[in-house]
């Protein structure tokens, strides 16, 4: 038998243990400066209208100006038609001034009414001439200065008429030379001018609105006629004006109540025409924004209903005012 107590005692080897190391996600360092977050989503949005609209609302003015000095000539042309169908009516009528009433006093001319039908053969020129100078008078056609007789009375008529714009009746007045006929129509017939002097005057200068006379002494006064318009044709910070002596006696003269203003002589424009302007520009850059954010949020078809005809009447205003702070005669 045999003695275990005396062996040696057997120890189990203990197996090696394996520690397993996970990755640990360690957040990225700040920018010293300090990082920023993106822009929000709806302020990208907010900008993106803003500069659309912006984009809309100087193409729209690009394409007013643009009709200015080409589009305008049709809106000429439309209101001549009707003017020369009054005219003829008048006459037939013996409603041409000058009129009197029954004590022999002259009648007030309406402004806006005609009053004469000039023609200038060497520019194949027939335009009637309205009442009143300023700039909503001449986009019509020529109109006559009411502080001034008309055409075949004594004195110095004026007649006032845009060279660049609404169809530029006076545009080529450059071209005519002394000896060149003038003829105006008016209630008392037909009288001829013939022109004595032509050229470019200073905006200060307001002899050419004044009574001529021939220099001599006795002062003896010239019954004339004066044609004005903008000099040169895009700046309008001169005047080119022709005058023309008349061939034949002159009738009687009764100044109208009327006294003109800077606004009557060609160029400047209208008084208190420019906050109205701001006004409807404003107006204008909203409807802009507004049509942009419209299209990108509704219906295509519900924001062509509703932003077009919004956008074509605002721009139709400041069209209106606008060519209200222009100058009469450009």
């Amino acid at each position: 038998m045999t003695d275990t107590s005396l062996a040696p005692e057997r120890t189990a080897e203990t197996a090696p243990q394996l520690t397993v190391v996970l990755p640990i996600s360690v957040p990225p360092l700040a920018d010293a400066a300090g990082s920023r977050s993106p822009a929000p989503k709806t302020s990208r949005q907010i900008a993106s209208v803003a500069k659309s609209g912006l984009t809309l609302f100087a193409g729209l003015c690009a394409a007013l100006a643009l009709f200015l000095f080409v589009g305008t000539g049709f809106v000429h042309s439309r209101d001549q038609i009707s003017l020369h169908r009054q005219f003829r009516s008048m006459a037939q009528n013996g409603l041409l001034p000058p009129l009197t009433d029954q004590q022999g006093r002259a009648l007030p001319i309406a402004i806006g009414s005609p009053v004469a039908l000039l023609e200038i053969p060497r520019l194949s020129l027939s335009q009637v001439v309205v009442e009143g100078s300023n700039g909503s008078r001449t986009e019509s056609g020529p109109g006559h200065l009411p502080v001034t007789p008309l055409p075949g009375q004594f004195g110095n008529s004026v007649i006032v008429a845009r060279r660049m714009t609404y169809g530029g009746p006076f545009r080529h007045l450059d071209r005519l030379r002394a000896g060149d006929e003038i003829r105006a129509v008016t209630g008392r017939g037909t009288v001829t001018y013939r022109v004595f002097a032509a050229g470019s005057v200073p905006s200060a200068q307001r002899a050419p609105f004044g009574t001529l006379d021939d220099g001599a002494p006795a002062h003896n006064t010239i019954n004339s006629l004066t044609l004005v318009t903008s000099d040169p044709p895009l700046v309008s910070d001169a005047r080119f004006v022709v005058q023309a002596q008349l061939v034949g006696p002159a009738y009687g003269f009764t100044p109208a109540p009327y006294q003109a203003h800077a606004e009557d002589l060609g160029l400047a424009g209208e008084r208190g025409a420019w906050l109205p302007l701001i006004g409807v520009l404003e107006l204008l850059l909203i409807a802009c924004v507004g049509a942009v954010w419209l299209f990108r949020r509704w219906n295509r078809s519900c924001a062509w209903i509703v932003a077009v005809p919004t956008v074509a009447a605002a721009m139709w205003m400041v069209f209106e005012q606008f060519v209200r702070v222009l100058p009469g005669a450009l």
